[in-house]
């Protein structure tokens, strides 16, 4: 991918619509930090996150954000979906532990009231039960 090349003029345009109770900005292709140094000037106490492709132009911007980083942000929305999935995933199986913990609860309450009959007792009885209907 070709960069745009790395400068330290700011949009003035673009700083005068940021509000000024703005308290984080997150700035794509960050550059050499020329708005993250602007801003900051103005509104010293605010948190700016920069980013851009090209680790080089991270290093110049880091001085004037709270954070940089280096990052494709194309590869990183794909991230963000693979972990969104993962979660997803996650919390399925969260369910499936959840669901089988309640069965297994359930099963140690009936064993416990069986008193002298064992639980394959009951396990073979419900067994046939289940195949008669079946039949």
């Amino acid at each position: 991918m070709q960069q745009t090349p790395a400068h330290d003029n700011v949009n003035l345009d673009l700083l005068a619509l940021i509000p000024s109770a703005t308290r984080r900005i997150v700035e794509t292709g960050c550059g050499n930090g020329a708005l993250a140094r602007a801003w900051r000037g103005q509104q010293p106490s605010s948190e700016f996150i920069g980013i851009d492709i090209d680790a080089e132009y991270v290093a110049r911007a880091a001085p004037h954000c709270t954070r940089a980083f280096a990052a494709d942000i194309e590869r990183a929305a794909d991230l963000h979906e693979q972990a969104e999935a993962a979660q997803d995933r996650l919390r399925r199986l969260s369910d499936v532990i959840r669901s089988s913990d309640q069965v297994r609860n359930a099963t140690i309450q009936q064993w416990q009231r069986l008193e002298r009959r064992s639980l394959f007792d009951v396990m073979g009885a419900e067994a046939e039960h289940y195949a008669l209907r079946v039949a």
